[in-house]
C-alpha cells in the first residue's frame, strides 16, 4: 500500500512538473525577439505637416489641419498662417498625394478642423475630431468647443465638398470639447477622452494675457447620429487633479489581459507644481483608472508615433515608442541620462506587459536617423495582420516572417540640427514640419543583440507608509535608499488636490495630515525626478 501511494504520489509529481515545463515552453517559444530598422524617403508633393489630424479609408490616408512650421518659437507658432487648410489624401502603395483646398468652408468649420493638437479616433469611415487649439478667422487664439465628424467614403471628392459639405462633415459645439492636447481612443464602442488643457490667447512663454487651464480629468461617452443629429450620452468623468493633469503625451489602445482591451494614458507633461514630465502610467476604461504600480516610463515623455504588437500565446503587449522628446535618453556610452528641458530624442523604446502582469520598459541599441518622432503618427500596411477588436495594434502570433515592412512613421516636427534642445536656445526657427517618410522594418532575431533591456521596475525603493489609517501625520520609509528629495501629492475621494508638499533631505519624510477631514485619498509620490508611487490611504478621525 505505501509502495503504491508513493508511485501515486511521484506520478503527480511527474504530470504536474511536465504539465509547467509545456506551459513554460510554450509561452518561451511564442515569445519574440524582434527589432526595428528604418529606412527614410522623399515623395513628390508631400505635405509636411505636423500636430494633425488624420484617417485611413479604403487604402488611403487623409491628413486634416496642423501646422507647417517647426516647434513653436517662445513667441509665436500658432498663428493661422502656419495652419494647414489643406486636406491631403496620400496613397502609401503608390505613394501618390493629391490636396483638396477646404478654405471656402465656413469659418465655423474651418477653424476647428485646421487647428493643432486635437483628439480624434475613427470608427468605421467615420473620423471624430475634437477641440484643438489656433488662431481663429477673428484673430483670436482659442481653444475650440467643437466636435467634428467626417465620413471619410465621401471625403476624396472636391465637388462634393463644395456642393454639398454636409455629406463629409457635420458638428456640434460644446464646452466639454474645448480641449487641446488630450487623446482620445474608442474601446468596446465607447469614447475615452484624457487630460489636455484649455489654452486662451496667444502663446508666448512668459506671456500674462495668456489664460491655460488644465482639464485635470477623463471623459467617456457615446456618441451616435440619428436623423442627421448628433447625439452624445452615457456621459461620465473622472477627475483627478493629479494623475490627468496632463497634455501632449500618448494614449493608446492596450492589451492587459486576453480580450481585455483597455486604454494606457503614457507619461506626458507637466507635473503640477514640477516643471517636468510624468514618468507614470495609468490604466484607463470608461469608469475607472489604476496606476501601474513600481514602474516609471523614462524614454517617452511627449507625443510620438507609437506602434502597439501583442502577442496571445505568451499574453505579451508591447507599445513601441519612436523618437519624440523626452528627459531621459540614450547617450554614446549607451547610458540613460536626464535633461530636465526634455530634449529631442532619437530613442526607440518600449513598454512592455508580460503575462505575470510586471512591466518592463526597453530601448533598442539602434536607433532612429535623426530627432524624428515628435508629433508623428503611424500608418500600418494593409496586409500586416491586426487583432480583430483594434486595428491599431498588431497580431504578432501571425506574422510569420523573419523580415517584412509594417508601414510608415509620417509628418510630425524634425530637428534637423545637433542641438537637442533648439527651444532652450532660441533655435526652433530651425526646426521643420517632416518632409521625410521612415518606413518600419520588423526583424526577428533569436539572440539579445539588438535589444538592450532596461528594467525600471527593478530598481525601485521598496517604500513603506505608516501608519494606516493615518491621523495626524504620514510617515515615509524607502528602504536602503538615501534620497535627495520627495514631492508628495494628496488627492481626495474626489480628485481634487488637497495637498503638495517637497521635502529635501530628511532621514525619514513626514507629511502633516492633522488639518484634513477623515475619508479616503491617494497619495501620489515622486522621487528624486524619476520614481514615481501612487498609495490609497485612509485618514481616520
Amino acid at each position: 500500500m505505501i509502495s503504491q501511494l508513493l508511485n501515486n504520489f511521484h506520478l503527480k509529481v511527474f504530470l504536474k512538473l511536465f504539465i509547467f515545463l509545456l506551459i513554460s515552453f510554450s509561452e518561451l517559444r511564442a515569445q519574440k525577439n524582434y527589432y526595428f530598422s528604418f529606412d527614410t524617403l522623399r515623395v513628390p508633393n508631400w505635405p509636411s505637416v505636423h500636430s494633425f489630424t488624420f484617417g485611413e479609408w479604403e487604402g488611403k490616408v487623409y491628413m486634416f489641419g496642423g501646422r507647417k512650421n517647426g516647434i513653436h518659437e517662445k513667441k509665436s507658432g500658432f498663428e493661422r498662417k502656419t495652419n494647414n487648410r489643406q486636406l491631403y489624401i496620400w496613397d502609401p502603395y503608390k505613394m501618390e498625394v493629391d490636396s483638396i483646398d477646404l478654405q471656402f468652408l465656413p469659418d465655423s468649420i474651418i477653424d476647428p478642423l485646421s487647428a493643432a493638437g486635437t483628439s480624434f479616433v475613427q470608427r468605421n469611415q467615420f473620423l471624430y475630431v475634437i477641440g484643438g487649439y489656433g488662431q481663429n478667422a477673428q484673430d483670436s487664439f482659442v481653444t475650440y468647443p467643437s466636435l467634428l465628424i467626417l465620413d471619410l467614403s465621401q471625403a476624396n471628392n472636391s465637388e462634393t465638398w463644395k456642393n454639398d459639405p454636409t455629406k463629409v462633415i457635420r458638428q456640434v459645439q460644446n464646452p466639454n470639447f474645448a480641449i487641446a492636447g488630450g487623446q482620445m481612443v474608442l474601446i468596446n464602442d465607447q469614447f475615452i477622452l484624457v487630460g489636455g488643457n484649455q489654452f486662451t490667447g496667444k502663446y508666448e512663454d512668459n506671456s500674462v494675457g495668456v489664460k491655460q487651464k488644465y482639464l485635470d480629468k477623463a471623459s467617456s461617452f457615446k456618441i451616435s447620429i440619428s436623423e442627421g443629429n448628433i447625439e452624445i450620452s452615457d456621459w461620465h468623468e473622472m477627475i483627478d487633479e493629479f494623475n490627468f493633469h496632463r497634455r501632449d503625451y500618448n494614449l493608446a489602445p492596450f492589451y492587459f489581459g486576453i480580450e481585455q482591451l483597455e486604454a494606457m494614458v503614457f507619461s506626458g507633461v507637466f507635473l503640477v507644481n514640477v516643471n517636468r514630465p510624468f514618468l507614470n502610467i495609468a490604466r484607463v476604461n470608461a469608469t475607472n483608472f489604476e496606476d501601474i504600480q513600481s514602474f516609471s516610463q523614462l524614454l517617452a515623455n511627449y507625443h510620438c508615433a507609437k506602434l502597439g504588437l501583442y502577442e496571445k500565446e505568451s499574453n505579451t503587449m508591447r507599445q513601441w515608442f519612436f523618437g519624440g522628446m523626452a528627459e531621459y535618453y540614450i547617450n554614446d556610452s549607451n547610458l540613460i541620462v536626464s535633461d530636465p528641458r526634455v530634449p529631442f530624442v532619437n530613442t526607440v523604446s518600449s513598454v512592455t506587459r508580460n503575462n505575470g502582469n510586471i512591466y518592463e520598459e526597453t530601448f533598442q541599441k539602434n536607433r532612429l536617423p535623426g530627432f524624428f518622432g515628435t508629433n508623428s503618427e503611424v500608418f500600418i500596411f494593409s496586409h500586416i495582420p491586426k487583432m480583430k477588436n483594434e486595428n491599431k495594434i498588431i497580431d504578432l502570433d501571425l506574422v510569420q516572417e523573419d523580415s517584412i515592412d509594417l508601414g510608415y512613421i509620417f509628418g510630425g516636427i524634425y530637428n534637423p540640427t545637433s542641438e537637442p534642445n533648439p527651444w532652450a536656445y532660441d533655435k526652433a526657427h530651425l526646426t521643420i514640419a517632416n518632409p521625410y517618410l521612415l518606413k518600419i522594418k520588423y526583424h526577428l532575431v533569436t539572440t539579445n543583440g539588438n535589444v538592450s533591456k532596461h528594467s525600471v521596475r527593478s530598481d525601485f525603493p521598496k517604500l513603506n507608509i505608516f501608519p494606516q489609517p493615518a491621523t495626524n501625520e504620514i510617515n515615509l520609509d524607502f528602504e536602503n535608499y538615501t534620497f535627495n528629495h520627495v514631492q508628495v501629492w494628496l488627492v481626495n475621494q474626489t480628485g481634487h488636490k488637497v495637498k503638495y508638499q517637497k521635502i529635501i533631505g530628511e532621514s525619514q519624510p513626514m507629511i502633516s495630515v492633522k488639518d484634513l477631514p477623515p475619508g479616503n485619498y491617494t497619495l501620489y509620490i515622486y522621487l528624486d525626478h524619476k520614481f514615481t508611487y501612487s498609495q490609497k490611504l485612509v485618514l481616520a478621525d
